[in-house]
């Protein structure tokens, strides 16, 4: 599925959160996201994610929105589970 990732990941958990871990990585994909949208002058697709943004994000500074609220932590302490 081209949508979205699926990632395998062992957190220790030693300095923050692994919702800080993660939202921390894609706020900085989405800088380089954006970072080369403009270098390759794809102004459609960027317009597209700026009205994405929600009248309080914009408030907030934020100016657009890359990803969908979407987080799910699954513990997986089994081969089973994992395959």
């Amino acid at each position: 599925m081209p949508n979205h990732i699926h990632l395998l990941l062992h957190y220790a958990g030693k300095y923050s959160s692994l919702n800080t871990l993660v939202g921390n990585g894609k706020r900085f994909m989405a800088y380089d996201i954006i970072r080369r949208l403009e270098l390759h002058r794809e102004y459609q697709l960027l317009t597209t994610l700026q009205h994405a943004v929600t009248a309080r994000e914009r408030k907030r500074g934020k100016k657009h929105e890359i990803w969908e609220d979407s987080f799910d932590i699954k513990e997986c302490r089994t081969e089973k589970f994992v395959f």
